[in-house]
């Protein structure tokens, strides 16, 4: 699953021009986070609308991840109405993270490793 991290999660519900779901609370350990979660387990627009997280204050988890020497370049989104998934992203104010294009959907990374060579996964 796919998530946007927000400090106010219900504004970006109340916000969305979409049903993200039910926002849903969650805890491991000392962390807890709220996730909108569709009621049907589908994420919007072909699954490529993300779920939003909420995550409680502190440390963020991946500052305790080993840094595998990849660096995300892009995330690339295609769908047959492309200007739709854009115009729903832009009111999610989340546009500027992937590249949308029109075609079947589909779900795109470019990663960048260590050494500066790309690495493409579709």
């Amino acid at each position: 699953m796919r998530k946007c991290s927000t400090e106010d999660l219900d504004a970006v519900v109340a916000a969305s021009p979409i049903d993200l779901g039910e926002i849903v609370p969650f805890s491991r350990g000392g962390r807890s986070w709220r996730l909108t979660v569709p009621r049907d387990g589908s994420l919007p627009m072909g699954g490529l609308i993300p779920a939003f997280i909420e995550w409680s204050p502190g440390a963020h988890p991946s500052e305790n991840m080993a840094d595998l020497g990849l660096t995300l370049k892009e995330i690339g989104l295609q769908h047959p109405e492309p200007e739709k998934l854009q115009e729903i992203l832009a009111r999610l104010g989340v546009d500027h993270l992937a590249r949308v294009t029109a075609g079947p959907e589909g779900l795109s990374f470019a990663f960048e490793r260590a050494d500066g060579s790309v690495v493409e996964l579709a």
